[in-house]
């Protein structure tokens, strides 16, 4: 799990502990364990039936009895934080692992049709450096682990291809593709 996944996760823990804190403080006990109770049921029971549907869902009872239990908890985040409140549930939402993985895939550009053909037209050495700054884009651009084993298995397909045409000798644009973390090719030399 990453640093921001964790930050996240804690941040919303820390909400949610603030919410049912000032949700247990605005509402009398009873009613509140009552409405949280049928919220909950509820809940699982969609979870229950749309389980089939949701194949992705690790857990769909306990999710479908969250989904309906923290807008319950709204008005204790409310007394608490005031007017802020659609705010922090807002910056939780945008900021979630999940919808910002979405979001970051969703602002990338596609690569053109005809980029596409003329680096299929083009002569192999020429193909395979642009292959091999398309692989360097792309890997910096991944935001998953997988999405970055599948741009290093590329960059090796792409390594093999070059090695076998230069017979051994790779050529500078491959060391001085990615930069280091003083921004700088990974042979010294800035890129």
């Amino acid at each position: 799990m990453s640093a921001r996944d964790v930050v996240w996760r804690s941040a919303v823990t820390l909400t949610v502990a603030l919410a049912l804190l000032g949700t247990v403080r605005a509402m009398p006990l009873a009613v509140f364990a009552a409405s949280s109770f049928a919220l909950a049921t509820v809940g699982a029971m969609l979870g229950l039936a749309f389980r089939p549907d949701l194949p992705g869902v690790r857990h769909p009872i306990l999710g479908g009895a969250l989904i309906l239990l923290l807008p319950g908890l709204y008005p204790g985040l409310a007394e608490l934080v005031g007017p802020a409140a659609p705010g922090v549930v807002t910056v939780l939402v945008l900021t979630s692992p999940w919808l910002a993985a979405r979001i970051v895939r969703w602002s990338r550009g596609r690569l053109l049709p005809t980029e596409t053909q003329v680096a299929a037209s083009a002569p192999p050495e020429e193909a395979l450096r642009r292959q091999w700054e398309e692989s360097t884009r792309l890997l910096e651009l991944a935001s998953t682990p997988r999405e970055r084993m599948l741009a290093v298995d590329v960059r090796a397909q792409i390594l093999d291809d070059l090695l076998r045409q230069t017979h051994g000798v790779l050529p500078g644009y491959v060391w001085a593709s990615v930069p280091g973390p003083d921004g700088r090719g990974r042979t010294g030399r800035g890129t």
